[in-house]
């Protein structure tokens, strides 16, 4: 039945890694679920998707091989018994170049890897939200497949689930040029005024899944990183916002800057103040 849907929804799941979670469900001895999951947005980014999952599942390792020292206290008090510390979900959102032939080698090199695929692209906002609905995890994130935001990054958050169920994040001060400088400015701005909510807050967060679940989202552009945390928020959900850094790309530009995209995000914006 998921599969029939899946496929009514055009979206297709690596063979191998279905067969391997059907295994591991059917067992009589089931694994706990991972602490995170993390979940990689992959659209035309042949050139960087390797390097980004290589560089998660060497966090992993590393957090584990530390004993978890960025937050000692943080797993026992919080989660209770769990397996492996991270999964990574590869969401390849219907890409025209090979990004879908490198998550497949992917997916099957490291068993922490699983990888679904859009077949047509279908935007960011339905990309996090097929990501988060594979995910199996305690706490899900999401990071870009162009590696602008590193894993360890979320060394800055996992402390404070010590504390809340949601941590978000803004950046810190910017190397972006002139143009997307004066988009950013103009998007804040519709923000603030739209929603009384700080429009600095980007994708890159860490919530517990439970609450996603419980938070449907519709918007298909990256307003869909405002949706949810806004709606979490406008519900009294506790919080904490940390400060991240953005590095360069490294290959491949933007896709955030054309003038249809632009279009779209200030049309979903509109339709999300009116849906309330």
């Amino acid at each position: 039945m998921f599969l029939g849907l899946a496929r009514t929804f055009g979206i297709r799941f690596t063979l191998g890694n279905i067969q391997k979670q059907q295994t591991t469900d059917d067992s009589s001895s089931r694994v706990a679920a991972p602490f995170l999951s993390v979940v990689v947005l992959a659209y035309n980014e042949e050139g960087n998707l390797s390097s980004q999952v290589s560089a998660v599942l060497s966090w992993f390792d590393e957090l584990k091989a530390s004993d978890y020292a960025c937050c000692p206290d943080l797993l026992e008090h919080r989660t209770g018994p769990f397996g492996e510390f991270g999964e990574l979900i590869i969401v390849n959102d219907g890409s025209t170049d090979d990004t879908g032939d490198v998550a497949d080698a992917l997916g099957k090199s490291d068993a922490r890897v699983r990888v679904v695929h859009h077949e047509s692209n279908k935007g960011m906002g339905a990309t996090v939200r097929t990501g988060y609905a594979a995910a199996t995890g305690c706490f899900v994130t999401q990071l870009p497949g162009d590696g602008q935001v590193g894993p360890k990054t979320l060394e800055r958050f996992l402390p404070h689930l010590a504390d809340v169920d949601m941590v978000l994040s803004v950046y810190e001060e910017r190397e972006d040029g002139a143009h997307r400088k004066f988009l950013s400015a103009g998007f804040q701005t519709m923000v603030r005024l739209m929603f009384r909510h700080d429009p600095r807050i980007n994708g890159t967060m860490i919530v517990r899944r439970e609450l996603v679940e419980k938070t449907p989202t519709k918007t298909s552009t990256f307003v869909a990183n405002l949706e949810l945390p806004f709606r979490l928020m406008d519900r009294g959900v506790e919080h904490r916002v940390v400060e991240i850094t953005a590095i360069p790309r490294q290959r491949g530009q933007s896709k955030v800057t054309n003038v249809r995209r632009i279009l779209r995000v200030a049309g979903e914006l509109i339709r999300l103040r009116i849906r309330g």
